[in-house]
């Protein structure tokens, strides 16, 4: 029997959370500010930018929107990111990926202040990360790998010993979840399969799932040579279009979960290799 983690709950209580903290903050007269930085009009991007000042808006956090052509230069892209760095109103933000071709997307993240780095990409936030196996971090922290552990622990899944198999390398993603799991306070053992894995079978039994590349595509599984056994979970940031034929490969523990926000972006080819 299938066990559904429903993201979309668990955002709920979230936004509620941060809108009376929100709340209190504007009390004191601090309005957060939350900025996008979006170039092209990439659908899945425009989607997933505008959601997050839904979102904004529902909680009473003020939003700050750069939409760039897609003819945009690296200057002129990085120009911007001086600008939100310099804006005291903008307490954090976020430059969309993927970027269009031609455009440096390591150079622009490592432009940005890493206090007002959202996504937790600066490689001063990563290498904290790194650095810090255990304890507190007051780094900012990858958030779609801190999504899917905030919603695993909110449903009391524990995966203290836990082998975990991990789907994909992409920085965004898999590099960064594997190092959030295997922090002490987790203490998951992980195992980051790609596409140069040659059977991702023997490493999947008994283990659970982070996928985004293959789940979204809409394959039953990534390249095996057999089913995924029994006792598996699934997880899937933003859209589960694969649930029955799992199902009815034998995963008998399953969670297909939209993340918050649930307006992800398709994948882009060589995301997450």
């Amino acid at each position: 029997m299938a066990i559904i983690l429903d993201g979309k709950a668990v955002a709920a209580q979230v936004k509620a959370d941060l809108a009376e903290r929100v709340q209190r903050l504007r009390a004191h007269g601090v309005v957060p500010g939350l900025g996008t930085v979006l170039v092209g009009e990439d659908a899945g991007s425009v989607k997933y930018v505008a959601g997050k000042h839904k979102d904004c808006e529902e909680i009473g956090i003020a939003s700050i929107r750069h939409d760039l052509p897609a003819d945009t230069t690296q200057e002129e892209l990085l120009d911007v990111v001086d600008v939100l760095n310099a804006d005291p109103a903008c307490t954090g933000y976020i430059v969309q990926l993927p970027l269009p071709q031609g455009i440096d997307a390591n150079a622009v993240i490592d432009a940005i202040d890493p206090a007002k780095d959202a996504d937790g990409m600066h490689p001063f936030n990563l290498g904290e990360l790194v650095l810090h196996t255990s304890g507190p971090l007051t780094t900012p922290l990858p958030c779609t790998p801190r999504g899917v552990i905030e919603l695993l622990d909110h449903y009391g899944v524990d995966l203290h010993g836990k082998e975990v198999c991990v789907l994909g390398r992409g920085i965004t993603i898999g590099r960064t979840i594997g190092l959030m799991l295997t922090r002490r306070e987790v203490d998951a053992t992980v195992t980051l399969c790609h596409t140069g894995t040659r059977d991702v079978a023997p490493t999947s039994v008994r283990r659970m799932w982070w996928s985004r590349r293959w789940a979204r595509r809409g394959l039953s599984h990534p390249k095996t040579s057999s089913p995924v056994r029994c006792s598996s979970m699934w997880v899937s940031r933003g859209f589960m279009t694969t649930r029955q034929a799992v199902c009815a490969s034998g995963v008998t523990w399953i969670t297909a979960v939209t993340m918050w926000p649930a307006h992800t972006p398709p994948i882009q080819a060589g995301w997450g290799r």
